[in-house]
């Protein structure tokens, strides 16, 4: 089974149903001039106006249909049990108790049978950066993204705004303002399979 990490924050966005949607930089991307992807089975085709070039052709990682488990910190107590960071620190709030500094392995060293949130990917489909509508932002949970929370009246451009500037905290080599080609994956939190 695949994994997928998310930044803490948004892993409780996508447990309280904020968060339905995420973005991936696509890797490798099309060579520039290359545009209008369609999608033939598994993989997506990019052409160019000319017909000489050869269409540039990519799989995406992930296949609609296919359930992926998120991947978290984590850390083994004192009992030899596993700790998510996110139980941990929602129990931590809700008891109102001091953090005791537990080290935290690197999300990307848990294995699925440990994991507690899988997702059911319902969509795949490239698209330049940009192009997200306000609808998504507000999927990606951008309306709550620290540390560019939204206030107020939630219009698509304070919604996009705030996905932005959230893009660029964490892709700083994949800003907002080059216009890349992502991956949007749309998915939904489904049971331990």
């Amino acid at each position: 089974m695949k994994g997928i990490m998310f930044k803490q924050d948004m892993v409780k966005a996508i447990m309280e149903g904020r968060k339905t949607v995420t973005r991936r930089i696509m890797k490798p991307p099309p060579p520039i001039g290359y545009h209008s992807p369609f999608s033939i089975g598994k993989v997506w085709v990019f052409s160019k106006p000319s017909q000489a070039d050869k269409p540039f052709i990519i799989k995406p990682r992930y296949r609609v249909g296919e359930v992926v488990y998120v991947k978290e910190a984590w850390a083994i107590n004192e009992r030899g049990q596993i700790l998510l960071k996110s139980e941990h620190d929602s129990l931590i709030k809700l008891l109102e108790l001091p953090d005791i500094g537990i080290k935290w392995n690197s999300p990307l060293f848990l294995k699925a049978e440990y994991a507690r949130t899988f997702l059911e990917i319902k969509g795949v489909r490239p698209e330049r950066l940009q192009e997200i509508t306000s609808g998504d932002a507000e999927n990606e949970g951008a309306y709550q993204i620290p540390p560019y929370p939204f206030v107020g009246i939630r219009d698509g451009t304070a919604m996009i705004g705030a996905f932005s500037r959230y893009w660029d905290s964490i892709n700083p080599q994949h800003p907002w303002a080059d216009n890349g080609w992502v991956w949007r994956e749309e998915f939904k939190l489904v049971p331990r399979t």
